[in-house]
């Protein structure tokens, strides 16, 4: 017989949340910050000093559980590499990258055939 004075279900040490995985792709972009700009170019900057070209590598991650704990964990072997001839090139393509994310913002896109 069970006891009455103790619940049988015990609640979650953390919820367990459920996303609607039929919604269209959500697209987050932050704001770069103007010290974090300026970061960002001196670093290529020196690229293009030593008479090297921009090399910038976009990596996709996923933001999943993994050995317990949340991180993003990088997708193996999908990364794109863009060899840009000076900073400015290097700066446009980052935009275009963002530009052409925002327009997949709200969509969904139609699989393989």
């Amino acid at each position: 017989m069970q006891d009455s004075s103790t619940p049988a279900v015990r609640a979650r040490k953390h919820p367990f949340l459920r996303e609607d995985t039929t919604a269209p792709i959500a697209v987050e972009v932050g704001e770069v910050q103007e010290h974090n700009r300026a970061v960002n170019r001196a670093v290529m900057n020196t690229c293009e000093t030593l008479g090297r070209r921009v090399r910038i590598r976009f990596q996709p991650e996923v933001w999943t559980k993994w050995n317990g704990k949340w991180a993003y964990r990088r997708v193996r072997e999908s990364g794109v590499t863009v060899s840009c001839p000076d900073t400015e090139q290097a700066e446009r393509v980052t935009e275009l990258i963002t530009e052409v994310l925002k327009q997949v913002d709200g969509k969904v896109l139609a699989p393989k055939s």
